[in-house]
């Protein structure tokens, strides 16, 4: 399928074969980007006792960018 949109890919850190099916029906590039540990990717997303649903799903975004772009920087991407 060619991309509808010019722009770079966006990076998916989820590993939602829903997600990425979706991305790909509309046409978005995309690169999926997670920790290779997977042990490191599941404690990204671990639940706490609680936890408002808002407040999980705002943590765990962050979590996700902050390691994405720690990865990022230092593979030098």
């Amino acid at each position: 399928m060619s991309h509808l949109f010019p722009f770079q890919p966006i990076y998916l850190a989820s590993k939602s074969p829903r997600r990425a099916f979706l991305l790909e029906q509309i046409g978005v590039p995309f690169e999926v980007f997670l920790p290779v540990d997977e042990d490191e990717a599941e404690a990204l997303e671990v639940e706490y006792p609680n936890e408002l649903p808002l407040d999980y799903v705002q943590r765990v975004c962050a979590l996700k960018v902050q390691h994405a772009a720690q990865s990022l920087a230092a593979s030098g991407l």
